[in-house]
């Protein structure tokens, strides 16, 4: 069975829970908590050939020792078989990835990474270890590592669900998509490898402009947008600018869905008082997140 780990437009629902008040502040305070305690793991039990999953920040991260072998191939691979091999995309991978305000210390926490991620051709601290989210970047599925057949060809991880490959240092190989996997942010010293934000920067401040979040001319997909991430502001402004406040197609999201997984209870009642009524996903969306405030108002 196909494990996903990103159900609504990249809404993170690994290892979530979500109490009832002060949704999403709730989530943001805890995940920054936990960004900042960290999380140590003991090198010297993963064999070469062999990862280990672990949680970070609400998401399964992948840590694989690599084998000579591959240390060896990391080096010597042809650049032009990959898709982005000096992570020029990595800025939009990251953008790509704060879906909502429930994914803003991730996406936060991702920045961080960049000089991990910028250590080429590795894309690690530590040539032997790479560190990866085990979510693939274009379909939320939990990455699968790949068989015999397809090591020998350089492809160490395979996203089941749209078959794009990624080699040992998580770089797509071209025909799969414009993304490499996920760094997250993390330390190594001596045999303990420790997940952690890095430095002192903000985690709970959007990481980019509402100008690069919203890039659109449709008042119902800024609607959807601003509901995402919160925004009161912006949810006025396209209603004001005649957004169809009950859109909703498969596939394509609706305002209230999306509200529910990235708004407070305040922006969700603010739009049943502008007319916006509940989609048939509505409420397993709000049962997934434990948004029981979002139950209670859709079934009083």
């Amino acid at each position: 069975m196909i494990r996903k780990i990103i159900l609504f437009a990249s809404t993170v629902l690994f290892s979530l829970t979500a109490q009832a008040q002060q949704f999403p502040e709730n989530v943001i305070n805890q995940d920054i908590s936990n960004a900042r305690r960290g999380k140590p793991i003991q090198l010297e039990r993963i064999a070469p050939g062999q990862s280990i999953t672990v949680e970070f920040s609400r998401l399964p991260i992948y840590i694989y020792r690599r084998t000579p072998a591959e240390i060896l191939a990391l080096n010597t691979t042809q650049r032009d078989s990959l898709a982005d091999p000096e992570d020029e995309n990595f800025r939009a991978s990251v953008k790509r990835q704060f879906s909502s305000t429930a994914t803003l210390v991730w996406a936060n926490l991702l920045l961080q990474a960049e000089t991990i991620v910028n250590r080429k051709p590795t894309r690690s601290i530590d040539e032997s270890i790479l560190v990866v989210s085990a979510a693939a970047p274009t379909s939320g599925c939990m990455l699968a590592i790949t068989n015999t057949q397809e090591r020998r060809k350089g492809a160490l991880f395979r996203d089941p669900c749209t078959g794009h490959m990624f080699d040992s240092a998580g770089r797509a190989f071209k025909g799969s998509g414009t993304f490499n996997l996920a760094v997250p942010p993390y330390s190594v010293a001596g045999s303990t490898l420790t997940l952690k934000a890095l430095g002192n920067g903000a985690l709970d401040k959007p990481p980019f402009s509402k100008q690069e979040m919203y890039q659109t001319q449709n008042a119902t997909r800024l609607l959807i947008s601003a509901a995402l991430y919160n925004d009161m502001e912006s949810i006025k402004a396209a209603i004001e600018q005649g957004a169809d406040i009950n859109y909703f197609r498969i596939g394509e999201g609706s305002p209230m869905d999306a509200a529910i997984a990235g708004s407070s209870i305040q922006v969700i009642k603010f739009m049943l008082q502008n007319g916006a009524r509940p989609t048939p996903n509505s409420e397993s969306l709000a049962q997934a997140l434990e948004r029981q405030d979002v139950l209670k108002l859709l079934n009083p």
